[in-house]
């Protein structure tokens, strides 16, 4: 069983379409892992990567006026919750986190896969959730990462009226996955670029569980 500090996670709270409260941890980890390497590894922790969806919560949660709890169930000071934020929204290092999205090709459409919770296979991580592509932002931009917080599709992505803003956005395209967070040019990214097999040494994971 794997012993881990509760103090050092974000409860994001149960709601309609998600019926469990998710623990997420307050720091990225496991850097220099491919995203597949990633999704492996909290696997074999009983952990998971935040869906895209989930990941906005996630951040929604902390920019929202209710109470924030750690993993233990004690109120989060507003200093505490800021530090938070500003590591995922304006952190001082090139740090970048892998979101549990990956884009497939059926009968020639884009569907997205996530939830990848499922025992790896020959062909690699089964999703436990398949669906076609719903209408999203199709051009690329720098959107207004708050406007995407609050508004986002049900699959976590900018819908068509984003208005523009500072974060860098690239759609969805065939075997890439989800990242978010500071790239080399010091931009703030949610794109999708990379091939499920990448590494760099900046991106890392937010291992999130559900407490049964």
């Amino acid at each position: 069983m794997i012993e881990r500090d509760l103090k050092q996670y974000v409860i994001l709270p149960a709601n309609r379409e998600r019926p469990l409260e998710i623990y997420i941890a307050m720091q990225r980890e496991l850097f220099n892992y491919s995203w597949m390497e990633a999704q492996r590894t909290l696997q074999n922790r009983g952990a998971c990567m935040l869906s895209p969806h989930d990941f906005l919560d996630f951040m929604k949660h902390l920019l929202s006026e209710q109470e924030v709890l750690n993993g233990e169930r004690r109120v989060l000071s507003g200093g505490g919750v800021r530090t938070i934020l500003e590591g995922i929204i304006n952190p001082q290092q090139l740090e970048q986190e892998w979101l549990d999205a990956h884009f497939i090709e059926r009968q020639g459409e884009l569907y997205i896969a996530t939830d990848h919770r499922r025992a790896s296979t020959e062909r690699g991580l089964e999703p436990s959730h398949v669906e076609k592509l719903q209408e999203h932002l199709q051009e690329e931009k720098n959107i207004d990462i708050n406007y995407l917080i609050r508004f986002p599709t049900s699959q976590g992505l900018p819908k068509q009226d984003t208005p523009s803003g500072k974060t860098r956005y690239r759609k969805p395209k065939i075997d890439q996955v989800m990242r978010f967070g500071l790239g080399w040019e010091r931009v703030l990214e949610f794109t999708s670029t990379k091939h499920p097999d990448f590494k760099e040494a900046n991106i890392g994971v937010r291992e999130a569980f559900i407490k049964r």
